[in-house]
This record gives structure tokens, C-alpha cells and sequence, in this order.
């Protein structure tokens, strides 16, 4: 049999930031699609991310989504807070998705104080077959916080 040499390119999934909050100037939700799609970090990728510039002052909760799954992404408690990465750290910190993390009732948090963060990227690595996992990476801001 004769290879064409075409590959069949693997469609990306849609992958949104599910909160209710003001993220880089837009209203979001918590239904898919929201208005905060992440996007693939790099063709073939199963890692998706979302460069927040505008956030809200000292804070905010999200869930992640996923266009066709029957259950959204959350941490297995309410507010657990999410530990912000500096920028380029080698294996950041992260949340891993175990059984109890799907639905829609809790979110995580993610705190910081005012004019702290240049700005903060969530990524979400949604791999199958592996651990899947969520987690934050920041630029601080040359004053560092107020």
C-alpha cells in the first residue's frame, strides 16, 4: 500500500477558563463555551493556556472546561487556592486531576494583592491516558504588590 505522506491533522479541543469575573476585559460564565477559550500551546499539544493581562483586583475563581466533556475540571474542595509559579519555573507547581475533580460545584482560587502580577497565565494539560493537571504562572510586576 502507497503512503500518501498526509497526515490527518488531530483537531484541537476547546478549552475554556469557566468564571463569573471580569478576565482581560470580559465577562465570563460557567458553561461551555465561555468567553475565555485557552488556547494549544503548540500543534499536537494536549497543553492549553490563557495569558490573563486585566484581572481582577486581588483575585478570582475559575473551573476549566472542555467542548463535549460531561464534566467540567475543579479542585475537590472549594477555594482551594492555587499556588502562582514565577515565570519559567522547570516542573511548577500544579494541581492534579484525580477522580473527585470533575463537576460544577467548586472552583479554585487564586490570590494575590493588588498590582502585584504583570500578568499570570492558567495552563491546563489535559492528556489522555496521563495525570491530567492545572497550574499558574506569573510575571511580577517591577513594585511586586502593594
Amino acid at each position: 500500500m502507497l503512503m500518501l505522506g498526509t497526515m490527518l491533522e488531530m483537531k484541537a479541543a476547546d478549552v475554556y477558563l469557566l468564571t463569573t469575573q471580569t478576565i482581560n476585559g470580559i465577562v465570563g460564565k460557567y458553561e461551555v463555551p465561555s468567553n475565555h477559550q485557552l488556547a494549544q500551546n503548540t500543534p499536537g499539544s494536549d497543553v492549553y493556556s490563557l495569558k490573563i493581562t486585566s484581572m481582577p483586583e486581588t483575585g478570582f475563581w475559575f473551573r476549566i472546561g472542555v467542548s463535549g466533556w460531561s464534566n467540567q475540571m475543579q479542585p475537590t474542595v472549594n477555594d482551594d487556592l492555587l499556588t502562582i509559579n514565577e515565570e519559567g519555573t522547570q516542573n511548577p507547581t500544579s494541581y492534579s486531576i484525580e477522580s473527585g475533580c470533575y463537576g460544577s460545584s467548586n472552583a479554585w482560587k487564586v490570590s494575590y494583592t493588588a498590582d502585584e502580577y504583570e500578568y499570570l497565565t492558567v495552563n491546563v494539560d489535559i492528556t489522555e491516558g496521563t495525570t491530567r493537571r492545572v497550574w499558574i504562572e506569573g510575571k511580577k510586576t517591577s513594585a511586586g504588590g502593594s
